[in-house]
């Protein structure tokens, strides 16, 4: 019997060290302390006194911020953002850990308790600092759920060969998603673009990539006017940045005020001038307003970050004038790259052509100062165009 309970006893010390463990790990979690190895763009670091925690790790902090933005745009596939990432300095990050870390919470600062016995679960405020904010982590996850509105095409897929328009197409009949296959003859295989088998429409992809490619040429132009074209963007450009730069302070003023706001709550709550479920509520709504301010000024950080108008402008106007033969010469990504930056909405092909695409606002404000600029009328073209910062 003694000799049971002693070959026992090793068994049940394990055991309760690893419910200790558990307890341990639990309350630290509770206490918003991040446990374990830092994930991707975080580093676990330990003060002088031993004290551990954990810290934004650059370059790949930028990376993630990076990544969270550019998932938020729903352009491209999440997988295609992750291998453009990967591209970039700083460690790389495999297929599975970059999907687990996009859905973590504990970039916008919180940390994900599970619900253990009678203790369901929750979210606590972390210690480390965040690296996004919430409204960007939740429009993240409506994208990644496929809960957002199609505004533009996406070009989510980078298609085959014969299909370079697939995504960015839509059925002039139904207004339906148009998809792309082939279908095998007695000697070679034909390519098409379709709609579903109910609305019928369909037409041969070599015939609507050709129609693509000379729809491509109206926006072409000689590069003699890239000089004044240049002069007039830079004009608009400076009148865009004044209000951004307005957008930004205005923005700033309204994250103060509402901080203020949160902090005298607070202080009437703690002196029990304010009962809490009225402080819950001030909280609750305007830590939801700093949130979506937080996001509006990141974005408009974003926007002017390392900026260099001049020579992005120098860029684009050099390819607009060989924008055809670049997309024809361009691999499927490069295709995919071009549709995405030049359309507003998705392309509608008729019989022989399409209907006259919606573009882009920039590239329509170019394309419309490019005929005028090329204009024979005698009288002197009207070139005050003034652009919106959307």
């Amino acid at each position: 019997m003694m000799l049971a309970i002693y070959l026992a006893a090793p068994e049940v010390e394990n055991d309760r060290r690893a419910l200790n463990t558990f307890y341990g790990i639990r309350r630290a979690q509770k206490e918003g302390r991040l446990m374990g190895t830092a994930s991707y763009g975080y580093i676990n670091k330990c003060t002088e006194d031993g004290r551990k925690y954990v810290a934004l790790k650059e370059p790949e902090a930028s990376n993630m911020l990076w990544a969270f933005n550019e998932i938020a745009k729903g352009q491209y596939a999440t997988n295609q953002i992750r291998l453009k990432m990967n591209a970039m300095e700083g460690s790389k990050i495999s297929r599975t850990s970059f999907y687990r870390a996009i859905k973590n919470p504990i970039y916008y600062g919180k940390i994900f308790v599970k619900a253990y016995k009678d203790e369901g679960a929750c979210l606590v405020e972390a210690l480390h600092e965040s690296l996004i904010s919430e409204s960007l982590f939740n429009k993240v996850q409506m994208v990644l759920n496929g809960k957002t509105l199609a505004e533009r095409p996406k070009g989510k897929i980078i298609a085959a060969n014969e299909f370079p328009l697939r995504c960015f197409l839509k059925c002039p009949r139904c207004g339906g998603h148009i998809s792309g296959s082939g279908s095998r003859g007695k000697k070679n295989v034909y390519y098409y673009y379709h709609c579903n088998s109910k609305c019928g429409y369909r037409h041969s992809s070599s015939k609507v990539n050709l129609a693509f490619e000379n729809e491509l040429l109206k926006y072409e132009y000689h590069d003699g006017i890239n000089k004044l074209l240049k002069e007039v963007i830079l004009t608009n450009f400076k009148y865009i940045q004044k209000n951004i730069d307005l957008q930004k302070k205005e923005i700033s003023e309204q994250i103060v005020n509402l901080n203020n706001r949160l902090d005298s709550a607070r202080e009437k709550y703690l002196q029990d001038r304010l009962d809490f479920d009225d402080y819950q509520i001030i909280k609750n709504e305007s830590k939801q307003k700093i949130d979506n301010l937080e996001m509006a000024l990141q974005n408009q950080k974003l926007s002017s970050k390392n900026t260099d108008i001049k020579v992005k402008l120098e860029q684009v106007l050099d390819i607009l004038p060989n924008l055809s033969q670049l997309y024809i010469k361009g691999d499927n990504y490069t295709k995919s790259s071009i549709l995405c930056s030049i359309l507003a909405e998705k392309l509608e092909f008729q019989e022989t052509a399409f209907r006259t695409p919606k573009l882009n606002s920039a590239l329509a404000q170019i394309v419309l100062i490019s005929n005028q600029l090329q204009s024979k009328k005698k009288e002197k073209p009207l070139l005050k165009v003034i652009f919106t910062d959307k």
